[in-house]
């Protein structure tokens, strides 16, 4: 471009000596046409730079607005690009998940397109959102520290045109950043909350979802020291509309354990420990960088892993690397389908067979109801005595717990996980976390001790008294 550039001063020059000359006379206008179109050249070659930062085009493509005279405007036209970038990229993401193509484009809007992503493809098209993102700030940093690092690197010219500084393009910098990041974060606020398919996924891909957009706001944090308002408010209010969904949910599946259940020991092992359970994994994890975006912290928190000093340099890897086959969009009508996730066994903490819930159904289906309950308030009445002589016996040397018991334990882990990354909601779900509880001390109640007249009056304390008629007048009563 420079060269093309000196070429194109030197012929007007030479044309202007000799301008008496007719035959030339067009000629200084097709020179200009050539300078202009070399000067669009030189602007298209500047917005690839925003996703793709090479140095040394980009010390020639400073030099060439140098001598076109636009050293002053040229930050401000650079990042214009960079919010363009951002712009053309993510509307060419959606319009590729959703199979359309950019002739396209005119017929729905960036919130429309954001609505037809389909369930299966939004974690997917998430990703490439947030890796885009990635290589949009990567390059635009690189920019930054190319500045720090060359005071001096623009050749000089033989005109007195007036340079900008270095401090006064730092600076430039240091504020575009900010209106860059304040882009991303609309255009990732638009694909969350317009995007309703986010209600139905499976408990562990919403939290990995979670675990994405806060290793995004982490880049954020550490690129412009931003608080990630837009983003944190954008999931604090998807998350309540998928929490409270999800806790109906598990509300009405507990409600089908406590139905079915028979009172039975699980068979666990004496060493067994609820951090052993699945849903307590997180709390084993550390914030160690080989455990990566697995391990990311959470909301309001800042992560000690500088993400730029990691990837900032690297061709392959991104900060939103991680195995996708991991995870799992629930493709059913219902986002209850992980159900079985709660089966007893859970590897090493059972000791023998486990109670089969399933199999105890399929067999009551062949009874009648009265078949069933008569069955089952012999079977609790035996049991009271039998289970309440065996705990004298092994309470120093197992634990007894029944399947809906470690149910609820299970749905503690999964609340508490939730609680753990987004820190706004925290409230709402512990809450939720007492609700199960209620739900469960109540059933207990209701079940052995309520109509039981050998229990005398002052077996039960009046605070006990009164939490019971609290879960009844505001739990159960609902």
């Amino acid at each position: 471009f420079v060269g093309a550039i000196q070429l194109c001063s030197q012929c007007e020059n030479t044309v202007l000596h000799y301008k008496e000359y007719q035959c030339i006379g067009d000629l200084p206008t097709k020179l200009q046409d050539t300078l202009d179109f070399i000067e669009e050249s030189i602007d298209v070659t500047l917005a690839k730079l925003c996703s793709n930062f090479n140095p040394h085009t980009y010390q020639c493509l400073l030099n060439a607005y140098r001598l076109l005279g636009k050293s002053l405007t040229f930050m401000d036209q650079l990042q214009m690009h960079f919010v363009n970038v951002v712009q053309t990229r993510t509307l060419e993401i959606l319009l590729k998940t959703i199979g359309l193509t950019n002739n396209d484009q005119n017929l729905s809007s960036y919130i429309d397109l954001c609505k037809m992503i389909p369930e299966e493809s939004f974690y997917s098209c998430l990703h490439e959102l947030n890796v885009c993102f990635w290589q949009i700030i990567k390059s635009y940093k690189l920019i930054w520290l190319w500045h720090e690092k060359n005071p001096a690197s623009i050749e000089a010219t033989k005109d007195d045109r007036p340079e900008p500084s270095q401090d006064f393009l730092i600076q430039k910098l240091e504020s575009g950043s900010s209106r860059l990041w304040h882009e991303i974060q609309q255009k990732m606020k638009t694909f969350i909350l317009e995007n309703n398919n986010i209600i139905h996924f499976k408990f562990e891909s919403f939290i990995q979802v979670l675990k994405v957009i806060n290793r995004l706001m982490e880049i954020g944090e550490q690129f412009c020291q931003s608080d990630s308002s837009i983003l944190q408010e954008a999931m604090r209010r998807q998350s309540v509309v998928y929490f409270r969904s999800y806790h109906n949910g598990r509300l009405d599946e507990l409600k089908m354990f406590l139905e079915n259940e028979i009172w039975q020991r699980c068979p666990v092992k004496s060493t067994f420990h609820i951090t052993q359970l699945h849903e307590f994994r997180f709390l084993r994890e550390t914030s160690s960088f080989s455990s990566d975006l697995t391990t990311s912290t959470s909301f309001n928190q800042k992560s000690d892993l500088d993400l730029f000093d990691r990837y900032l340099y690297t061709e392959r890897e991104h900060p939103f690397d991680l195995d996708q086959t991991q995870i799992t969009i629930s493709s059913s009508p219902s986002q209850y389908s992980d159900t079985n996730s709660f089966d007893v066994d859970d590897g090493n903490i059972l000791n023998g067979n486990s109670y089969n819930e399933k199999k105890f159904r399929s067999n009551s289906n062949s009874t009648t109801d009265s078949d069933i309950e008569n069955d089952d308030n012999e079977r609790k009445r035996s049991s009271i005595h039998h289970n309440h002589s065996r705990y004298h016996d092994e309470k120093n040397g197992s634990n007894i717990v029944t399947n809906t018991t470690l149910n609820v334990t299970r749905l503690f882990g999964r609340y508490m996980e939730m609680i753990e990354m987004l820190k706004p909601i925290a409230f709402d779900v512990i809450i939720c976390m007492t609700q199960l509880f209620d739900y469960y001390l109540y059933t207990v109640y209701t079940l052995f001790a309520c109509d039981m007249n050998e229990i005398p009056v002052d077996a039960l304390s009046s605070q006990l008294r009164f939490i019971i008629k609290r879960i009844s007048d505001n739990l159960v009563a609902n």
